[in-house]
């Protein structure tokens, strides 16, 4: 599975206006071309966070912990989708964990 490249606010350190969006969507473009190419799984992660901007944290690059609750949901469902909702998870209970200083 691949996703594409999230947007980026215009309040990034490195956001170039007029570039940054356009580079980004040009990669884009090869990403979905890709993984048609090469018959993948594809979450458009792109569309999930320009629809959604809030999703995106303060520094304008990073998702926010409700944006990347989105990103894991996006791709359980498409694990979902393309495998199966027959699939075993394993799940790793706290009291089995070791504390490491």
């Amino acid at each position: 599975i691949i996703a594409t490249v999230m947007p980026v606010l215009p309040v990034w350190r490195h956001y170039q206006p007029g570039t940054t969006s356009s580079r980004i969507q040009a990669l884009n473009s090869q990403i979905f071309a890709l993984a048609a190419q090469y018959n993948l799984a594809l979450v458009d992660l792109f569309a999930m966070f320009d629809a959604n901007p809030q999703l995106i944290g303060a520094d304008g690059l990073h998702p926010t912990i409700e944006g990347q609750t989105r990103i894991a949901g996006a791709f359980r469902d498409e694990i979902v989708r393309r495998y199966g909702s027959d699939i075993s998870t394993t799940s790793l209970r706290f009291s089995t964990m070791r504390r490491t200083r």
